[in-house]
């Protein structure tokens, strides 16, 4: 095991000389100033050569140099040499296969020595474009490059291609990217810079570029794209070298030389993806600068660790190993009833989580006991891990296992998992440029890995596989889902329980007050809503993990031994810190804080989830404090003894410590005293110990209890309008099939997406204050989030939070939001269903774009073409006016933007219109009616009757305008569009003005709502 550990690391350390000598070089050039500790610091271990660099004496210094440097802390220290022939092999090879696009042909070399020619070149358009001066190209550049099959044409009414489809555009892609590539042949110098030039040249000026930054909760919300001059500005490497040193030093102090495993791999990764992800891994020697260095590396890492398990084949094999989990939204929305609904869904979305984080924990163990570097890409509910490439025999027996696992454990419930993995692969396989000229490569891999998945997903659902139970066993149905209860939940070893004067209290306190005498709740709604009360304000998350080998080396979940440790941490958990006398209790309150206790048998964890009661949000600092002295308070209480029970069993052990919504800061749990020595006791006992991050929605609306004098949560039928929104990428499997054309491209792109969708949307809502107070983030996972709360601030988060900050991080890639409002007190299932109803009719009609049931009227949408108008009739709305496939017309008839109706709804106008709810009511009635005759109003040639339906719709127009000009005003106004025909006004057309009207109804729905009493508002 420590092999594979030290292997991993190498991977991770082969390239960190690079932000050190860029941070040098921009010292030596003035363009970030010195920082005295921090060069002392790099002088000490360089043994005097930063300063003589500094200085300008001739001194060779290079970015391996200092690899060098950077290993000899951790040979000291560990003992660990990646310099050893059999290693630097593996490291070799495996570099080779991540930078694929740069591989080790003479191409490339030539490419190399004629860099500083090239660089002239192109700092006469992209100033100072340089090896320690660019920022990084976001991987997205590759679908600007595409004219006929452009990503852009799929987008809005007007698309101008019906789907973006890889397939359609990987021919053009690759004609073009071959052409560039074919100039490297002439080894002309002026050519290839004229190439290169050209094809950079085309995003200086638009908002392509990432600034070299270190990602901290401060900065995460605000980081995003620039035009490259912008990005150049900001970028900053003094941060990331000075956190990389400081993290170095502190993992070096607390874990003990004995303490070079996996653990410490996944802390170091973890501490990596936030210093480094923003770092380009090569300027020179490559395309452009869009592969992130952090992503790189972890490959790097994920190929070596394989490498090292078949390199006694004679040469190194590999595979990709897909997990889908499917059914999560079902899963997560099953409440039926509104009492404590919101606790269930919350808690449902928590537990899908830890169910998935287990389950990677049990396949990286099986498959050779692998690092989490080697999950390359983890997007909520898919995960594709590099795992040794064993024979078939071999493997079929590994995936049989974890199949009839899985498929016991997820009985009875929503959620389960398809698997699927790839050929046996080398790194030949992989190459780039093979990609490129027969449509192989890496490309190839994963295209077949995603139509094998397929196939399993079909092979499952005809099996109904996880669905399969007893109908002998069923004993009664959940008091809030509605779900099956069976025999074992209210068995003795059962989580279930009946609400009885025994469990009165406890069950009150975890619903809310909401059950009743007699009322039953099965396994997985206690565990939901022990869940769902702790995730508000979790600071921590602290699992345990146990696996045994059978007779015949298979590794297996300890579940008898996770009953038994369970068992008696719950116990000792009531006697020792809550006071908690009913025996089934998961959940345990002790002074301000709380602990929930989730045990997942069948796979052999268990989770220990910490959180803090009070109402105020914890700041990082607050979370790594709060973390620290109460994983103390509970090592030293019950785990101490516990885990000494364990080390005689012959058990493989894993402990994960991870700080919830933390980015870089995580790294300062070290400091603390209490944490040092627990990490180091444990390892010392021969427990391997991981620390990294985990976010989550920790956020939940309260109220103050009177009765109680403390915030309680808030439960969904304590509103009267909720809704409830679903984003989701517009293609976004296709554009990864794309730029798998590069592996470090494809991981690059997956790692973003986390970052800037998931890590980002929990960052918002947690920074937001009291503007998104009723907002809650239902779940988060790769390109997919639902959220759901207080029906106009939900409006106000997907334009705000979701457009301003996460769609405009990720750019050009696009997102369809759909959004449904209801009442309460319908189940949110229901309202789920019914988003997800929209949003598929949304993509159907205008990927890219917003729509708001069930209030949405058509907007009558006008382009000209060719010298004559198209017209469409969608319902949708653009992001913005010049939102991509919308035409960018303004004035009389035109149609409107979500980010305007937003602005026309801020409570300024809600005091402006107060006395005009009447005029409104009006305005939406005539819209109403000219809606319902929409397709006679656009034809140029009408019937009779079309004729006399549009003449009473066009008086009542006209008689409203007359009658009610002094009234309209105020709406005029307010809408910043003259709205009213009247007669003598030859410059309004009174069929535009109609259109226009329609096109304005949501807005002015959405205004009655708010302006009128919301329970009546809105009609079924």
């Amino acid at each position: 095991m420590r092999q594979i550990a030290e292997t991993s690391l190498c991977g991770l350390l082969h390239d960190l000389g690079k932000p050190i000598l860029r941070y040098l070089m921009r010292v030596r050039e003035g363009v970030e100033p010195e920082n005295k500790d921090l060069i002392d610091k790099l002088d000490a271990i360089s043994e005097g050569l930063i300063r003589k660099y500094l200085k300008g004496e001739d001194v060779k210094l290079t970015h391996d140099v200092i690899k060098i440097f950077i290993n000899n802390i951790f040979e000291r220290r560990f003992g660990l040499k990646c310099d050893e022939k059999i290693l630097a092999t593996i490291l070799s090879e495996s570099d080779r296969i991540a930078a694929a696009e740069r591989g080790l042909s003479e191409e490339y070399i030539f490419l190399r020595d004629i860099w500083r020619f090239v660089e002239r070149e192109l700092n006469n358009v992209l100033p100072e474009y340089t090896h320690h001066k660019s920022p990084m190209l976001s991987p997205l550049w590759i679908l600007s490059l595409l004219d006929v099959h452009s990503y852009e044409k799929s987008l809005g009414p007007f698309k101008e291609i019906d789907r973006f489809n890889f397939l359609h555009a990987l021919p053009e892609l690759r004609n073009k990217l071959k052409n560039i590539y074919d100039m490297l042949d002439t080894k002309d110098v002026r050519k290839i810079s004229g190439v290169l030039v050209d094809t950079l040249s085309k995003f200086k000026n638009r908002k392509m570029w990432y600034p070299v930054k270190l990602i901290t909760n401060k900065d995460l919300i605000d980081i995003g794209l620039y035009e490259y001059d912008v990005a150049k500005r900001i970028s900053r490497y003094e941060n990331i070298v000075s956190y990389i040193l400081y993290v170095i030093e502190l993992l070096t102090d607390v874990y003990p030389s004995e303490g070079l495993d996996n653990g410490f791999v996944e802390t170091f990764s973890e501490a990596l993806r936030y210093s480094l992800l923003l770092v380009p891994s090569a300027i020179y020697i490559a395309l452009s600068p869009d592969i992130s260095l952090y992503s790189h590396s972890k490959l790097v890492s994920a190929y070596s660790v394989t490498g090292l398990l078949t390199s006694g084949l004679g040469r190194y094999y590999y595979r990709l190993l897909l997990v889908d989990a499917r059914g999560i939204q079902d899963f997560i929305g099953s409440p039926v009833k509104a009492k404590a609904a919101s606790r269930v869904i919350r808690g449902r979305s928590l537990l899908t989580e830890l169910i998935i984080d287990t389950v990677i924990e049990y396949i990286l163990k099986i498959f050779g006991d692998l690092p989490r570097t080697n999950v390359i890409n983890d997007e909520g509910g898919s995960i594709t891990i590099l795992t040794p490439g064993y024979n078939d025999d071999v493997m079929r027996r590994k995936i049989d296992l974890l199949r009839e696992i899985l498929s016991k454990y997820m009985r009875g419930i929503d959620l389960r998992f398809s698997l699927a993995y790839t050929d046996v692969f080398t790194s030949e396989d992989t190459e780039f440029l093979r990609g490129l000229a027969e449509g192989e490569g890496f490309l190839k891999i994963i295209k077949d890995l995603s139509e094998k998945i397929i196939v399993e997903k079909t092979k499952d659902d005809s099996k109904s596989i996880g669905l399969k139970i007893d109908h002998k066993k069923i004993i009664d149905y959940d008091s809030i889902t509605q779900e099956i209860i069976v025999e074992e939940d209210l068995s003795q070893e059962g989580l279930g329980f009946v609400v009885d004067e025994k469990s009165f209290n406890y069950s009150s306190v975890i619903s809310g007050g909401k059950l009743e005498l007699g009322d039953k709740i099965s396994s997985l709604t206690h565990l939901s809503l022990v869940a769902g009360n702790v995730a508000r304000n979790m600071f921590a998350v602290l699992s345990i993990h146990m696996y045994k080998r059978s007779s015949d080396e298979i590794i297996e979940p300890a579940e008898n031994e996770t009953k038994y440790f369970v068992k008696n941490l719950c116990k000792c958990v009531s006697e020792k810190i809550s006071g908690e006398k009913y025996d089934k209790a998961l959940y345990h309150e002790y002074g301000k804080d709380r602990m929930g206790i989730i045990p997942l048998y069948g796979l052999g964890s268990v989770y220990m989830l910490l959180s803090y009661g009070g109402r105020e949000h914890l700041e990082p600092d607050d979370v790594i404090k709060n973390a620290s002295n109460d994983i103390d308070m509970l090592y030293n209480s019950c785990l101490k003894d516990l885990l000494n029970n364990l080390s005689g069993r012959d058990l493989l052990v894993k402990i994960r410590i991870r700080l919830v919504n933390v980015s870089s800061e995580f790294i300062n749990v070290f400091k603390e005293e209490k944490i040092k020595k627990l990490i180091n006791e444990l390892i010392k006992r021969g427990f391997d110990v991981s620390v990294s991050t985990f976010f989550t929605g920790t956020y939940h609306p309260v109220k103050r209890d009177e009765r109680f004098k403390e915030a309680v949560l808030k439960d969904l039928d304590e509103y009267d309008l909720i809704a409830m929104s679903k984003i989701d990428g517009d293609n976004i499997g296709e554009v990864k099939m794309l730029l798998s054309l590069s592996p470090s491209r494809f991981i690059t792109f997956s790692d973003l997406l986390t970052i800037f969708v998931v890590n980002k949307i929990h960052s918002a809502i947690l920074s937001s204050g009291q503007k998104f107070e009723d907002v809650i983030l239902l779940y988060a996972g790769g390109d997919d989030v639902t959220i759901y709360g207080e029906w106009f601030s939900v409006l106000r988060f997907v334009k705000e939070v979701i457009y301003d900050k996460i769609i405009g991080s990720l750019y050009p890639l696009s997102f369809s939001v759909s959004i449904y409002i209801d009442r309460s007190d319908t189940p949110l299932l229901e309202i789920y269903r019914r988003t997800v109803d929209s949003l598929d009719s949304l993509k159907r009609v205008a990927r890219g774009s917003v729509v708001i049931e069930p209030l949405s009227t058509p907007q009558i949408i006008e382009k000209e073409i060719e010298k004559r108008i198209e017209t469409k009739i969608v319902k949708a709305f653009p992001f913005v006016l010049s939102s991509s496939g919308w035409p960018l017309k303004t004035g009389v008839g035109s149609h409107v933007s979500y980010d305007y109706m937003i602005d026309k709804l801020d409570q300024r106008y809600i005091d402006m219109l107060r006395e005009s709810k009447a005029d409104l009511y009006i305005l939406s009635r005539i819209a109403n009616d000219a809606y319902r005759i929409i397709e006679n109003i656009t034809k140029d040639k009408k019937t009779a009757q079309e004729e006399l339906e549009l003449l009473s719709i066009e008086n009542m127009f006209l008689y409203t305008c007359i009658r009610r000009e002094e009234n309209l005003k105020n709406i005029e106004k307010w809408l910043e569009r003259k709205i009213c025909y009247k007669p003598g006004e030859e410059k309004l057309d009174i069929i535009d003005m109609l259109k226009q009207l329609i096109n304005m109804k949501t807005l002015i729905d959405l205004m009655i709502l708010k302006l009128r009493g919301e329970r009546e508002a809105v009609k079924r």
